[in-house]
């Protein structure tokens, strides 16, 4: 009976990493969100796992923005969401269960791969088809997501190294095209 056990539990870890393996994925400490414009080699960025407060979101993107403090109800973990109004929102939780979760909507806001790519709305599908492949060949179209219904998605999975063995987290970059342009990208966290 153990040894079954063992084995349905060895089977679906297996099968777990084997779906996960054929995504692309990326490490929170990989990219850098930045102003579009911004010098994209100044020593001055920060990378998206470093943005931990309001104050240092306003230095990189401004002042013009609304904060708000919450806690949300399902896992009990308080975040502080800093909004612009010209497409980015950031929720940064207050305690490091989990990484910054952000949503772009417009191109005045840039995601800046450490290998020296550019990720920004109005980008064409095929751009983002050269950067994440595996993910892009599993894009599906959007059947029940209110206001995005026929649009087109694709996931990246977020990453992390744990003694030396990467390992893939159940959070992800939801990529959002519409009409062959991407549209929208925002993180996920099931809890």
């Amino acid at each position: 009976m153990k040894k079954s056990i063992l084995f349905v539990i060895f089977l679906l870890i297996a099968i777990n990493l084997r779906s996960q393996s054929s995504y692309d994925y990326i490490g929170r400490d990989e990219f850098y969100l930045l102003k579009t414009g911004s010098d994209v080699k100044s020593t001055h960025k920060l990378k998206a796992s470093e943005l931990k407060s309001s104050k240092v979101t306003e230095q990189l993107f401004g002042i013009d923005y609304k904060e708000k403090k919450y806690t949300n109800v399902m896992s009990d973990e308080k975040f502080t969401r800093v909004s612009y109004m010209d497409g980015l929102k950031i929720e940064i939780p207050e305690y490091e269960k989990s990484g910054i979760q952000f949503h772009i909507t417009s191109d005045k806001y840039t995601m800046l791969l450490q290998k020296g790519q550019t990720i920004k709305v109005g980008m064409k599908a095929d751009e983002l088809k050269d950067i994440f492949p595996k993910s892009f060949a599993k894009r599906k179209i959007i059947t029940e997501w209110v206001g995005n219904e026929g649009k087109t998605s694709f996931i990246v999975y977020f990453s992390r190294i744990n003694n030396n063995k990467l390992e893939m987290e159940d959070s992800w970059i939801i990529f959002i095209l519409n009409n062959g342009l991407l549209e929208q990208i925002l993180t996920a966290h099931p809890l």
